[in-house]
């Protein structure tokens, strides 16, 4: 099942680096740009409510801090939040297909930066 048939919502990016801009402004003003996801339907596919959460009336937010390199992919990343162990598993098991155009300096440099990768889970939305 897709994940907007099951009630899931991926928020957008909140990036950490810089002034914490959402990260898919353009720039952060200082002419630096910060990481934006390019492949946000395909990310969204993979992410399925875990059955047994949605039995037992369990939603909330898994908020994952995530490092994008360079190359604009995940390289690293940390569970910051969940309310519950299996929704943990079902978005780190889909972070490493994240794919980002990635930061840039003020020299137009592709540099690393860190994102907050917020997932919701809810099972009153539709």
């Amino acid at each position: 099942m897709r994940i907007l048939s099951l009630n899931i919502i991926l928020w957008t990016l909140l990036c950490t680096m810089s002034l914490g801009l959402n990260a898919f402004s353009e720039s952060s003003g200082g002419g630096q740009r910060l990481p934006k996801i390019v492949n946000y339907e395909e990310f969204v596919a993979t992410i399925k409510y875990p059955p047994e959460c949605r039995k037992l009336g369990i939603e909330g937010r898994v908020l994952i801090r995530l490092l994008i390199n360079a190359e604009g992919r995940v390289v690293r990343y940390r569970i910051i939040s969940a309310p519950d162990d299996l929704m943990k598993k079902v978005c780190v098991k889909s972070i490493k297909q994240l794919r980002f155009l990635p930061a840039r300096d003020e020299n137009n440099k592709a540099v690393p930066a860190y994102v907050d990768l917020p997932i919701i889970f809810d099972l009153t939305k539709r």
